[in-house]
């Protein structure tokens, strides 16, 4: 929900391009979003938007417009997510719970009038949906959707024939060209409404795109096991961080050098953010860019940036009482409410809307979440570091062994590189076209974009993709 107060009126909707049809006045650029979204790549995580004057409400918030003063009142959290681990439950008798916590989630998100479906990428989130599915309806015509990158060396075609082999499923496999992702860019941006950080939100919307030609209209997603159930590399910083409150030194060191045995995972790197993220003030500062953490990179103007009143927030995850020997859930409750998840959630909604689909989340139901960060931090990350240990167990039997055991997953990357080479001329005229913004430097973009694409500059590929994102959003909305 966004508004926006003008002359003691309340404009509100769910679209900001609704509020701009409301108000009358032309629309600026917020640049402390700008700033964090370019340099910080940090969005979708409070209440600004990228527009000036326009504000968003936050998940778990209600908003109150005084009718006598005209004015609104600070919003107000009616949600609270509490982390106290209150669970006296075994880790066997736990694993049970979640999957019958889980399976009834399935059930509910599977009530439709309409042809309904799932997403598949062949990770243990998807997986265990696609599977839910077909234990709790045997003999339904259960249909997945898949994007593919083909020729890759990092492909999971190979897990998703697998569970559409174990489900007995129909696949639908969708393949993207840059052509197509250069055709489809502007509808694309302005169906996200504000610019977004890389292009694997491509990658979902053709698939969205394919949906809707089969005709299906509702869709099951796996958003959410990664925040809830600490997936991904399993935040080992904050696991080890409440091991060292609660005294336990040995275990923590023990903790970490389990971590580092699965694949994929580095010691230094890990210390580096755990000495990040247990200092503060100029000590901190003075680490983050000993590790090359440059708040100013040398395309921003901070004379600029100064005189617009930009300022440079850390963003962290600040402390709370109820945090301490607690930092995983704490953690995890950041992710789901505020940096993470939000961001993931406009993201499917805003494509799968696009093509007119309905997303759903089993994942994300309340007694879920509530019963997961009652856990024992054990039980989400393991002492030998698996992660979301307790869903794997829960769904053993479900879901085959090979998928619960992988060891190779990383997170989902689109082929950015590959999609953008054939076009760098036409990015280029945008980057020092549209890039309007007087604290960017738009000819060292360009020049940083092409040494990039040329293969002598080493750069993000997502940095690279703001740019481009940004540049084209300016353009489509006049600014």
């Amino acid at each position: 929900l966004f508004y926006s107060l003008q002359n003691g009126t309340l404009l509100f909707a769910s679209e900001i391009r609704a509020i701009h049809a409301l108000r009358n006045a032309p629309a600026e650029i917020n640049h402390q979003r700008a700033y964090e979204y370019l340099v910080r790549e940090y969005y979708d995580a409070n209440e600004e938007t990228f527009f000036a004057g326009i504000t968003h409400l936050l998940p778990g918030q209600v908003l109150r417009f005084n009718l006598g003063t005209r004015q609104v009142e600070k919003p107000v959290s009616w949600n609270h997510f509490d982390i106290s681990e209150n669970s006296t439950a075994s880790f066997e008798q736990a694993a049970e719970e979640l999957r019958d916590i889980f399976l009834r989630s399935v059930q509910l998100h599977l009530r439709s009038e309409v042809p309904l479906a799932a997403m598949l990428s062949g990770g243990m989130d998807s997986s265990s949906i696609v599977c839910a599915m077909r234990t709790i309806e045997p003999d339904m015509d259960l249909r997945t959707f898949s994007f593919i990158v083909p020729d890759s060396g990092n492909s999971e075609e190979p897990w998703v024939d697998a569970i559409n082999h174990h489900v007995n499923a129909i696949s639908h496999k969708v393949t993207l060209s840059s052509d197509g992702l250069m055709a489809d860019l502007d509808h694309l941006i302005l169906s996200q409404g504000e610019p977004f950080g890389s292009t694997s939100l491509y990658a979902q919307y053709g698939v969205c795109r394919r949906i809707q030609a089969t005709g299906v209209k509702v869709i099951l997603d796996g958003q959410g096991a990664d925040g809830l159930l600490a997936g991904n590399a399993g935040y080992p910083v904050p696991r080890m961080h409440s091991l060292l409150e609660r005294g336990k030194f040995i275990e923590a060191a023990r903790f970490l050098s389990n971590w580092c045995s699965w694949p994929n995972r580095n010691r230094m790197t890990e210390l580096k953010r755990a000495v990040d993220e247990m200092t503060t003030g100029r000590l901190n500062s003075l680490i983050r860019r000993m590790a090359g953490h440059s708040i100013y990179p040398p395309w921003v103007h901070i004379q600029k940036l100064n005189e617009l009143g930009v300022t440079v927030p850390h963003n962290r995850i600040t402390t709370t009482d109820d945090a301490y020997g607690r930092r995983l859930p704490a953690y995890l409750r950041h992710v789901v409410t505020r940096r993470g998840l939000p961001l993931l959630l406009r993201h499917v909604d805003r494509n799968s809307m696009a093509f007119s689909i309905e997303a759903r989340t089993p994942f994300l139901s309340t007694e879920l979440a509530r019963f997961v960060m009652s856990l024992p931090e054990s039980y989400l990350v393991s002492d030998k570091g698996e992660t979301k240990s307790v869903l794997r167990s829960a769904m053993r039997g479900i879901v085959p062994d090979a998928i619960l055991d992988r060891r190779d997953k990383v997170a989902f990357e689109a082929p950015e590189y590959e999609w953008l080479k054939p076009h760098v001329k036409t990015i280029n005229s945008w980057l020092t076209q549209d890039l309007n913004l007087s604290w960017i430097d738009n000819n060292r973009v360009a020049r940083e974009f092409d040494l990039f694409m040329s293969g002598h500059r080493a750069l993000p590929p997502q940095q690279v993709w703001r740019w481009i994102c940004f540049s084209r959003w300016q353009h489509l909305h006049g600014l």
